[in-house]
């Protein structure tokens, strides 16, 4: 006896359905194969198990060659029927008459089974044909589908690939990377200069001010601190896809300037009590000229000079501006050593012998000025006062008429120079008899 005759009747059953277009699905045939094998040992043609499987098998891929389509579904079951009375004929003769054979053909039980089964599901198939034929007139009648009609299918991922194209379809205005400047490009360091970009919606801002700075404002101010040419470029980006950028097709110079180089040369001098310092300015790009001295006098001379008739730490300053009125500040301190006393001795003795006798400054002798000395003693306050050249200090109270004791006395002298400025000197004067 053969094993297995099961793969013949697998075969038999493919090529007997396929002539009818109905699709074949492993699985079932899987299914069906694996409880075939099980009864493979014993006469399984008399089985219950076998023929209610086979005719359920059967069933089902007749059943499902119902509905390829609305339009073929009377005439694929009409098929069906005749293949069941066809393979009835073909069989020959029954079951029974064959189980004196000691073999029995795969071919043969599979005529057998589905002449059988078929027969008993014959009335139901034929039931089946005319719900079909109902249904397929109903949808001629509506103009619409059958409910097992193939729809399109639209997965999770076609759907995102739609929303995709909608989003690539919108269309984002490129930005424009224009702008103006609205103070001077040139100047000296501290140079402010301000810009604006052309504002526009959904964009951002980037300023390269060309001094390694930057700024993100729409209209940023920037401060050069120092000298040199600086090119400046404007980067603007959409905030609505981050790729799309545009540069400023033009950089904007920035000039700044340098300051001047400046050095103060000082020469001191001192001429009959009179301290004199003469200045001069060394630098490059050497313009304009401003002088403090530090006593109150000053100049625009390249080299300029001045008196100091006061004892004290004095700050010159000089300020310089070049062609491009880019200034320069630089300081320098002097300091003088003497008060100037206008030449006037520290003691006199005016005992009538004829020498140092009277007491009046030198240098108002010289001077040709309007002046007012006063002689100040300690406690009796004024005891000389004079106007003129003529009338020096010759130790006498101006009171009394008294000589006034050996000391010292405090003299004073306002005058009025040759530029008509107001000038006072102090100092001290000892009588000595």
């Amino acid at each position: 006896m053969e094993t297995n005759k099961l793969d013949s009747f697998e075969q038999f059953v493919k090529e007997t359905l396929s002539t009818e277009e109905v699709a074949y699905n492993s699985s079932d045939w899987n299914d069906l194969s694996k409880r075939l094998d099980a009864l493979s040992p014993k006469p399984f043609y008399k089985s219950k198990w076998f023929l209610g499987g086979a005719a359920v098998a059967v069933l089902g891929l007749s059943t499902y060659a119902f509905y390829p389509s609305s339009n073929n579904v009377v005439e694929e079951d009409r098929k069906l029927v005749e293949l069941v009375e066809k393979n009835t004929e073909v069989s020959g003769s029954t079951v029974e008459e064959k189980s004196s054979t000691s073999v029995i053909t795969t071919k043969e039980v599979a005529s057998e089974v589905v002449k059988n089964e078929l027969k008993e599901n014959k009335n139901i198939a034929s039931e089946t044909i005319s719900k079909k034929n109902k249904a397929g007139n109903e949808v001629d009648n509506n103009h619409q589908p059958p409910q097992n009609a193939s729809l399109p299918e639209y997965s999770s991922s076609n759907t995102q690939k739609n929303d995709l194209n909608q989003v690539n379809e919108v269309i984002i205005d490129r930005p424009i990377a224009d702008f103006k400047v609205t103070s001077g490009l040139t100047g000296c360091k501290g140079l402010m200069v301000d810009f604006e970009a052309n504002e526009q919606p959904n964009v951002k801002y980037l300023w390269s001010f060309g001094d390694g700075t930057y700024s993100s404002e729409l209209k940023p101010t920037h401060k050069y601190t120092q000298s040199g040419k600086f090119k400046v470029d404007l980067i603007v980006q959409s905030t609505l896809d981050d790729k799309i950028m545009e540069k400023s097709s033009g950089s904007v110079l920035v000039t700044v300037y340098d300051d001047p180089t400046l050095e103060i040369v000082a020469d001191k001098e001192i001429n009959k009590g009179i301290t004199t310092i003469s200045y001069t300015a060394v630098g490059d790009e050497v313009g304009e000229v401003f002088w403090s001295f530090g006593n109150g006098k000053t100049s625009n001379q390249l080299e300029a000079s001045t008196v100091y008739k006061k004892r004290g730490n004095y700050k010159v300053m000089l300020e310089v501006a070049n062609e491009h009125g880019c200034k320069s500040i630089v300081e320098k301190s002097v300091f003088v050593e003497d008060d100037y006393n206008l030449l006037a001795p520290n003691a006199f003795t005016p005992d009538g012998d004829g020498l140092n006798d009277l007491f009046i400054p030198e240098a108002l002798k010289s001077m040709n000025c309007n002046f007012t000395m006063v002689i100040r003693s300690r406690t009796e306050g004024i005891v000389f006062e004079s106007t003129s050249l003529d009338r020096p200090w010759d130790g006498k109270n101006q009171k009394t008429g008294m000589d006034c004791p050996e000391t010292n006395y405090v003299w004073i002298v306002n005058l009025i120079n040759e530029a008509g400025e107001k000038e006072q000197y102090t100092g001290t004067i000892l009588i000595r008899r």
